[in-house]
């Protein structure tokens, strides 16, 4: 019976680990890889990007990826980044991003989503962006560095303190 109520009123119900599309590869050079679980594919040109997916990059291989709101990531060799979270209604430019590296270099571009509501995680690390172009690099002891190349980050440690990271400059 409610499950039929929820039917009629127009809420679907999605299994657990149903695919939530967040973006596409724009650029993959060699061996890039997307985890979903015990689940792993190889990625090409024009694959589909998914919320909660891990993506791998080997020894010489590179990925672009483009979100759904037009902000881009591009990821460097022997780097794991995991896409936490994508909400974007592009009718109100509202929604949300969390994205976590776990090792690599990467450079992030913000796109039409608020760059407010963006946070990229590192192991050492929380970077706020505030309309940015960013690089971030991250070393297998979780050393994180980010590099300011346009607009401020805001970047937060574990500890909880934060420093604002103008263009031109790095922490």
């Amino acid at each position: 019976m409610f499950v039929g109520i929820l039917i009629a009123s127009g809420v679907a119900l999605a299994p657990a680990n149903a695919e939530i599309p967040i973006g596409k590869a724009v650029n993959i050079v060699d061996e890039v890889s997307a985890k979903s679980g015990a689940e792993k594919r190889a990625m090409s040109m024009n694959a589909q990007i998914n919320a909660q997916e891990v993506i791998e990059t080997g020894q010489g291989s590179f990925a672009g990826i483009v979100f759904n709101d037009t902000s881009t990531l591009s990821i460097g060799e022997n780097a794991s980044v995991l896409m936490d979270e994508f909400v974007y209604d592009a009718n109100a430019s509202t929604g949300s991003m969390v994205v976590t590296m776990a090792v690599g270099a990467a450079r992030f571009v913000s796109g039409q989503m608020p760059s407010s509501a963006i946070k990229l995680r590192a192991p050492t690390a929380t970077i706020g962006i505030r309309g940015t172009v960013i690089e971030i690099s991250i070393a297998a002891n979780g050393a994180t560095t980010v590099n300011v190349v346009e607009g401020v980050a805001v970047v937060t440690n574990a500890a909880g303190v934060s420093v604002t990271v103008p263009a031109g400059m790095s922490t």
